[in-house]
């Protein structure tokens, strides 16, 4: 296994230092016996009933990248989808730097029967739907934050970067055909063949974005919305009946709102598992509506227990059962800064595409 180097212990220190930092904010007024008292008292139905709706939004998800994958390769499987993507979740849960998201890029080429730069295509293209769908919540909730949160002012710009953000994200998706074509010119300049790992990389980038056209089809793309709807009804359930579960009278609209600002808090640095940024700002969204201190930490604590023992334990013992220690050693070689996603993939065989002036 490959040393770290100095910027990933960097890295890696300063992204502990904002889970402890985010941690203090969000339990500095907190008392430990009231918010013990408070997570004692949950009902373990409704606590049941929010794990039932993490593993439900869980399916969900293993199908829609399922779905992604068919579209370049009809003939794979849902049910050998579901191990490469349940485990990877767990490695992003237990290991730095996503180091899940590396592995399901490079590990499972040959079970899938698919090409890296199709996994690394579903990848960019979930991230963008999950984004569109966040962002899309994120404004709408917006009216419902208190103003001394965020002011009007604060409220309207966050809306119009929502916007643009949206914007941007499907007119990339959209943009893929003259992206292609534009890698079709560079690779006609002499400095590529000059360099052939230059050759071979826009080869890489080339199938990477011809898989993204065949995901983001237009028929493909209304089932894919779809589902991703799906995935945040169901995960906005689990903040729903752990609120339920814990006498929390706020609005059932509370509950989506503080998932939609936790789950956007992952876009934050900080140790695996998103732990401090996720729990700051779940208690951030539930106290808008006047939540106690002790009750909105034992909510945000008790959310994000479900979620990260469900996907640890679940997608662990899924990977551990299909022989992950070699997944697990490969994913903390390519965390501790050895190869790249792209280092393995570029000499894929299977299915590779060429590129094209035409794309």
């Amino acid at each position: 296994m490959k040393h770290w180097t100095p910027a990933r212990a960097l890295q890696l220190t300063i992204a502990i230092g904002i889970t402890i930092a985010f941690l203090y904010l969000a339990f500095r007024r907190v008392d430990p016996r009231e918010f013990w008292s408070a997570v004692l008292q949950a009902s373990p139905v409704l606590v049941a009933a929010a794990c039932a709706s993490c593993g439900a939004g869980l399916v969900v998800r293993v199908t829609r990248w399922w779905w992604m994958l068919r579209q370049t390769q009809p003939a794979v499987a849902w049910r050998n989808c579901f191990t490469p993507f349940m485990g990877c979740l767990a490695l992003n849960n237990l290991l730095p730097f996503r180091a899940g998201d590396v592995v399901r890029v490079v590990a499972f080429r040959e079970r899938l029967g698919v090409t890296s730069s199709t996994l690394l295509a579903t990848l960019a293209v979930e991230r963008v739907l999950d984004a569109f769908c966040l962002l899309a919540l994120f404004a709408s909730f917006l009216p419902y934050l208190s103003r001394s949160i965020l002011p009007p002012a604060g409220q309207t710009a966050l809306v119009v970067l929502a916007a643009a953000t949206i914007t941007c994200g499907l007119l990339a998706l959209f943009a893929l055909r003259p992206l292609r074509k534009l890698l079709g010119w560079i690779a006609t300049l002499g400095i590529v063949e000059r360099r052939p790992f230059a050759g071979k990389t826009l080869h890489y980038i080339d199938g990477v974005f011809a898989s993204m056209q065949d995901v983001v089809g237009p028929r493909s793309l209304v089932a894919l919305l779809f589902l991703s709807a799906a995935v945040w009804l169901f995960e906005g359930g689990i903040f729903f009946f752990v609120a339920w579960s814990l006498g929390i009278t706020a609005p059932p609209v509370a509950a989506w709102i503080a998932m939609t600002l936790a789950s956007l808090s992952t876009l934050i640095p900080s140790s695996p598992g998103y732990v401090g940024p996720y729990h700051y700002f779940a208690i951030l969204g539930i106290s808008t509506f006047g939540v106690a201190d002790h009750h909105a930490a034992a909510f945000a604590v008790v959310s994000h227990a479900i979620l990260y023992l469900m996907i640890t334990l679940w997608g662990g013992g899924l990977l551990i059962a299909a022989g992950g220690s070699s997944r697990l050693r490969k994913a903390s070689e390519l965390s501790a800064g050895g190869d790249s996603p792209a280092d393995e993939p570029i000499g894929d065989t299977t299915t590779q595409r060429s590129i094209t002036v035409n794309g």
